[in-house]
Protein backbone atom coordinates (compact mmCIF):
# COMPACT_ATOMS: atom_id res chain seq x y z
CA UNK A 1 0.00 0.00 0.00
CA UNK A 2 2.76 2.39 0.86
CA UNK A 3 3.81 2.46 -2.91
CA UNK A 4 0.66 2.60 -4.18
CA UNK A 5 -0.36 5.47 -2.28
CA UNK A 6 3.32 7.49 -2.54
CA UNK A 7 2.67 9.84 -5.12
CA UNK A 8 5.52 8.66 -7.66
CA UNK A 9 3.43 7.30 -9.52
CA UNK A 10 0.36 8.91 -11.90
CA UNK A 11 -3.45 8.47 -11.20
CA UNK A 12 -5.57 7.45 -13.31
CA UNK A 13 -4.79 5.28 -17.03
CA UNK A 14 -6.88 4.06 -19.85
CA UNK A 15 -8.60 0.53 -19.20
CA UNK A 16 -11.35 -1.60 -20.57
CA UNK A 17 -13.90 -3.84 -18.49
CA UNK A 18 -17.26 -5.89 -19.06
CA UNK A 19 -20.55 -4.07 -18.50
CA UNK A 20 -23.57 -6.76 -17.38
CA UNK A 21 -24.70 -7.57 -20.89
CA UNK A 22 -20.47 -8.65 -21.62
CA UNK A 23 -19.94 -6.01 -23.85
CA UNK A 24 -16.56 -4.70 -23.37
CA UNK A 25 -16.22 -1.15 -22.28
CA UNK A 26 -12.66 1.49 -22.45
CA UNK A 27 -12.51 4.79 -20.60
CA UNK A 28 -11.72 6.19 -23.89
CA UNK A 29 -16.31 5.72 -24.83
CA UNK A 30 -16.39 8.82 -22.96
CA UNK A 31 -14.07 11.14 -24.04
CA UNK A 32 -15.92 14.34 -24.18
CA UNK A 33 -17.57 13.48 -20.91
CA UNK A 34 -16.73 13.97 -17.19
CA UNK A 35 -16.61 10.50 -15.56
CA UNK A 36 -17.05 10.15 -12.13
CA UNK A 37 -15.60 6.86 -11.34
CA UNK A 38 -16.30 4.82 -8.37
CA UNK A 39 -15.17 1.69 -6.90
CA UNK A 40 -17.07 -0.64 -4.65
CA UNK A 41 -19.40 -3.92 -4.44
CA UNK A 42 -22.36 -4.38 -3.75
CA UNK A 43 -22.75 -6.07 -0.40
CA UNK A 44 -21.22 -3.08 0.56
CA UNK A 45 -23.27 -2.38 4.02
CA UNK A 46 -22.98 1.24 3.90
CA UNK A 47 -20.54 3.88 2.70
CA UNK A 48 -21.21 2.43 -0.81
CA UNK A 49 -25.09 3.09 -0.92
CA UNK A 50 -24.81 6.24 0.80
CA UNK A 51 -22.03 7.41 -1.90
CA UNK A 52 -24.04 6.24 -4.80
CA UNK A 53 -27.20 7.54 -3.48
CA UNK A 54 -25.13 11.18 -3.46
CA UNK A 55 -24.06 10.61 -6.79
CA UNK A 56 -27.52 9.57 -8.17
CA UNK A 57 -29.12 12.90 -6.11
CA UNK A 58 -26.43 15.08 -8.27
CA UNK A 59 -27.12 14.01 -11.36
CA UNK A 60 -30.80 14.68 -10.48
CA UNK A 61 -29.80 17.99 -9.29
CA UNK A 62 -27.78 18.82 -12.75
CA UNK A 63 -30.93 18.32 -14.51
CA UNK A 64 -30.64 18.52 -18.20
CA UNK A 65 -26.56 19.38 -17.51
CA UNK A 66 -26.45 15.83 -16.78
CA UNK A 67 -25.88 14.68 -20.40
CA UNK A 68 -22.20 15.29 -19.65
CA UNK A 69 -21.48 13.34 -16.60
CA UNK A 70 -20.73 9.63 -16.43
CA UNK A 71 -20.91 7.27 -13.63
CA UNK A 72 -19.56 4.04 -13.63
CA UNK A 73 -19.53 1.64 -10.77
CA UNK A 74 -16.29 -0.23 -10.90
CA UNK A 75 -16.77 -3.79 -8.67
CA UNK A 76 -14.16 -4.46 -6.23
CA UNK A 77 -15.45 -8.09 -6.17
CA UNK A 78 -16.01 -9.61 -9.33
CA UNK A 79 -16.04 -13.43 -7.90
CA UNK A 80 -19.46 -12.30 -5.83
CA UNK A 81 -21.05 -9.26 -8.24
CA UNK A 82 -22.23 -11.48 -11.19
CA UNK A 83 -23.43 -9.17 -14.11
CA UNK A 84 -27.18 -10.09 -12.93
CA UNK A 85 -26.50 -8.40 -9.28
CA UNK A 86 -24.57 -5.45 -10.73
CA UNK A 87 -27.24 -4.52 -13.32
CA UNK A 88 -30.01 -4.91 -10.20
CA UNK A 89 -27.90 -3.25 -8.02
CA UNK A 90 -27.08 0.16 -9.56
CA UNK A 91 -30.19 0.64 -11.55
CA UNK A 92 -31.62 0.95 -7.99
CA UNK A 93 -29.70 3.94 -7.92
CA UNK A 94 -29.81 5.69 -11.16
CA UNK A 95 -30.06 4.13 -14.53
CA UNK A 96 -27.15 6.18 -15.81
CA UNK A 97 -25.13 4.06 -13.60
CA UNK A 98 -22.79 1.44 -15.90
CA UNK A 99 -21.61 -1.58 -13.77
CA UNK A 100 -18.29 -2.32 -14.53
CA UNK A 101 -16.56 -5.83 -13.93
CA UNK A 102 -13.53 -7.92 -15.16
CA UNK A 103 -11.16 -10.65 -14.08
CA UNK A 104 -9.52 -10.35 -10.45
CA UNK A 105 -6.75 -9.02 -12.22
CA UNK A 106 -7.92 -6.62 -14.49
CA UNK A 107 -9.93 -5.02 -11.63
CA UNK A 108 -6.74 -5.01 -9.16
CA UNK A 109 -5.13 -3.23 -12.15
CA UNK A 110 -7.66 -0.69 -12.83
CA UNK A 111 -7.94 -0.04 -8.82
CA UNK A 112 -4.04 0.14 -8.88
CA UNK A 113 -3.95 2.39 -11.42
CA UNK A 114 -6.22 4.82 -9.74
CA UNK A 115 -4.16 4.44 -6.28
CA UNK A 116 -7.20 2.24 -4.54
CA UNK A 117 -6.48 0.10 -2.20
CA UNK A 118 -8.58 -3.14 -1.36
CA UNK A 119 -7.91 -6.10 0.17
CA UNK A 120 -10.66 -9.16 1.22
CA UNK A 121 -10.69 -10.69 4.67
CA UNK A 122 -12.16 -13.71 5.95
CA UNK A 123 -13.45 -12.50 9.09
CA UNK A 124 -14.19 -15.68 11.47
CA UNK A 125 -17.69 -16.09 11.96
CA UNK A 126 -19.23 -17.61 15.77
CA UNK A 127 -21.08 -20.88 16.30
CA UNK A 128 -23.95 -18.03 17.48
CA UNK A 129 -24.03 -16.36 13.78
CA UNK A 130 -23.98 -20.21 12.27
CA UNK A 131 -27.11 -21.18 14.00
CA UNK A 132 -29.14 -17.94 12.61
CA UNK A 133 -27.60 -18.71 9.59
CA UNK A 134 -28.95 -22.08 9.30
CA UNK A 135 -32.62 -21.77 11.07
CA UNK A 136 -32.81 -18.33 7.99
CA UNK A 137 -31.63 -21.08 5.13
CA UNK A 138 -34.08 -23.69 6.49
CA UNK A 139 -36.59 -20.95 6.34
CA UNK A 140 -36.32 -20.59 3.13
CA UNK A 141 -35.45 -23.95 2.06
CA UNK A 142 -32.35 -22.98 1.01
CA UNK A 143 -32.88 -19.78 -1.36
CA UNK A 144 -31.95 -16.28 -0.49
CA UNK A 145 -33.95 -14.32 1.44
CA UNK A 146 -35.32 -11.37 -0.43
CA UNK A 147 -33.16 -8.42 1.53
CA UNK A 148 -30.04 -8.91 4.52
CA UNK A 149 -29.69 -6.23 6.90
CA UNK A 150 -31.17 -2.96 6.44
CA UNK A 151 -30.63 0.01 8.94
CA UNK A 152 -31.71 3.43 9.58
CA UNK A 153 -30.82 5.61 12.26
CA UNK A 154 -33.72 8.23 12.87
CA UNK A 155 -32.64 10.86 15.48
CA UNK A 156 -32.42 11.90 17.41
CA UNK A 157 -32.45 8.24 19.49
CA UNK A 158 -34.01 5.60 17.27
CA UNK A 159 -32.64 3.24 15.05
CA UNK A 160 -34.33 0.73 12.63
CA UNK A 161 -32.65 -2.95 11.64
CA UNK A 162 -34.70 -4.75 9.55
CA UNK A 163 -33.86 -8.93 9.04
CA UNK A 164 -34.95 -11.28 7.18
CA UNK A 165 -38.35 -11.70 9.10
CA UNK A 166 -37.50 -9.59 12.22
CA UNK A 167 -37.40 -5.85 12.76
CA UNK A 168 -35.56 -4.45 15.29
CA UNK A 169 -36.24 -0.99 17.21
CA UNK A 170 -33.40 0.38 19.24
CA UNK A 171 -34.37 3.46 21.61
CA UNK A 172 -31.50 5.58 23.48
CA UNK A 173 -32.88 7.19 26.33
CA UNK A 174 -30.44 9.25 28.09
CA UNK A 175 -29.95 9.19 31.58
CA UNK A 176 -26.87 12.04 31.80
CA UNK A 177 -24.01 13.00 30.65
CA UNK A 178 -22.42 9.63 31.11
CA UNK A 179 -25.06 7.15 31.34
CA UNK A 180 -27.92 5.61 28.37
CA UNK A 181 -30.53 3.19 28.47
CA UNK A 182 -31.09 1.59 25.08
CA UNK A 183 -34.59 -0.34 25.10
CA UNK A 184 -34.40 -3.17 21.89
CA UNK A 185 -37.68 -3.95 20.75
CA UNK A 186 -38.17 -7.61 18.36
CA UNK A 187 -40.77 -7.26 16.23
CA UNK A 188 -41.57 -10.51 14.30
CA UNK A 189 -44.63 -11.92 11.97
CA UNK A 190 -47.13 -14.13 13.71
CA UNK A 191 -46.71 -17.22 11.92
CA UNK A 192 -42.55 -16.81 12.80
CA UNK A 193 -43.44 -16.01 16.53
CA UNK A 194 -45.82 -19.49 17.07
CA UNK A 195 -44.34 -21.95 14.73
CA UNK A 196 -40.19 -20.76 14.20
CA UNK A 197 -39.12 -20.55 18.00
CA UNK A 198 -35.80 -21.66 16.77
CA UNK A 199 -35.54 -19.15 13.92
CA UNK A 200 -36.53 -16.30 16.82
CA UNK A 201 -34.17 -17.30 19.52
CA UNK A 202 -31.47 -18.10 17.58
CA UNK A 203 -31.56 -14.01 16.05
CA UNK A 204 -31.66 -12.62 19.24
CA UNK A 205 -29.21 -14.79 19.65
CA UNK A 206 -26.68 -13.31 17.34
CA UNK A 207 -28.03 -9.79 17.74
CA UNK A 208 -26.90 -9.93 21.71
CA UNK A 209 -23.93 -11.16 20.90
CA UNK A 210 -23.01 -8.40 18.62
CA UNK A 211 -24.39 -5.98 20.91
CA UNK A 212 -21.34 -6.49 23.92
CA UNK A 213 -19.29 -4.98 21.06
CA UNK A 214 -21.65 -2.45 20.62
CA UNK A 215 -22.23 -2.15 24.17
CA UNK A 216 -18.23 -1.72 25.07
CA UNK A 217 -18.29 1.38 22.36
CA UNK A 218 -20.77 2.53 23.93
CA UNK A 219 -19.15 2.88 26.89
CA UNK A 220 -16.28 4.42 25.31
CA UNK A 221 -18.16 6.63 23.95
CA UNK A 222 -19.72 7.71 27.65
CA UNK A 223 -16.57 7.95 29.24
CA UNK A 224 -15.33 10.86 26.27
CA UNK A 225 -18.56 12.48 26.69
CA UNK A 226 -17.44 12.78 30.34
CA UNK A 227 -14.18 13.72 30.18
CA UNK A 228 -15.54 16.54 27.87
CA UNK A 229 -17.93 17.74 30.66
CA UNK A 230 -15.43 17.96 32.95
CA UNK A 231 -13.05 19.67 30.97
CA UNK A 232 -16.21 22.38 30.46
CA UNK A 233 -16.44 21.77 26.50
CA UNK A 234 -19.57 21.04 24.61
CA UNK A 235 -20.01 19.09 21.31
CA UNK A 236 -22.68 20.63 19.31
CA UNK A 237 -24.89 17.59 18.11
CA UNK A 238 -26.42 15.42 16.95
CA UNK A 239 -24.88 15.97 13.77
CA UNK A 240 -20.92 16.25 13.19
CA UNK A 241 -19.80 18.16 9.97
CA UNK A 242 -18.94 17.81 7.26
CA UNK A 243 -18.30 13.55 7.99
CA UNK A 244 -22.24 13.55 8.84
CA UNK A 245 -23.96 15.98 6.70
CA UNK A 246 -25.17 13.21 4.21
CA UNK A 247 -26.82 11.70 6.92
CA UNK A 248 -28.42 14.70 7.92
CA UNK A 249 -29.44 15.40 4.54
CA UNK A 250 -30.73 11.71 4.33
CA UNK A 251 -32.40 12.61 7.63
CA UNK A 252 -34.54 15.49 6.58
CA UNK A 253 -35.59 13.44 3.38
CA UNK A 254 -36.84 11.07 6.13
CA UNK A 255 -38.64 13.80 7.60
CA UNK A 256 -40.70 14.98 4.80
CA UNK A 257 -41.75 11.67 3.55
CA UNK A 258 -43.36 10.82 6.64
CA UNK A 259 -45.32 13.96 6.59
CA UNK A 260 -46.11 13.42 3.44
CA UNK A 261 -43.97 16.10 1.28
CA UNK A 262 -42.20 14.57 -1.54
Amino acid sequence: MGELMSGRHPIGGPFTLADPSGQRVALADFKGKFVLLYFGYASCPDVCPTDLAVIAQALRELGPAAAGVQPLFVTLDPQRDSPAVLREYTAAFDPRFIALTGTEDEVRRVATDFKVFFEKVDLPGTKTYARWHKAVVEYYRGEIPPHGAIWMVYYPNIMLEWYPHVLVVSTLIPRSVDRTTNVVEFYYPEDIVHFERELVEAERAAYMETAIEDDEIAKRMDRGRRALYQRGESEVGPYQSPMEDGMMYFHEYIRRGLAGNP
